[in-house]
């Protein structure tokens, strides 16, 4: 379950999608789309592949329906992998509240 909204969570979208034959969720920080993406269709069609939006009113994707995605995916999610996070980012905050299922690949405070 992701957003995959940013390029390496696309490219880990692809991989899940491609050869392993996964299950994803994708929850979008806008109204859902008007056409499915035709490298998400046959997925879809497989039943492999939920489309959820958390803000289903909002055109584009702003800092609070983004918060708002990420939110709802934290108090969903079982476990949650951060492959990289750092103070600064807007992502620390659920790694600090949801500390107890959470996953870390590498941290950087510099």
């Amino acid at each position: 379950m992701s957003g995959f909204h940013s390029p390496i969570e696309r490219d880990v979208l692809q991989l899940l999608l491609g050869k392993g034959g996964h299950s994803v969720i994708v929850v979008l920080a806008c109204k859902p789309y008007a056409t499915i993406p035709a490298e998400w269709q046959s997925a879809y069609d497989e039943g492999r592949m939920l489309i959820v939006s958390t803000s289903p009113e909002a055109s584009r994707v702003s800092k609070p329906t983004a918060d708002l995605r990420n939110d709802y995916i934290s108090q969903q999610a079982g476990h949650l992998l951060f492959g990289y996070i750092h103070e600064d980012s807007s992502l620390w905050e659920y790694y600090r509240k949801y500390q107890n299922k959470v996953e870390l690949l590498q941290h950087s405070n510099k």
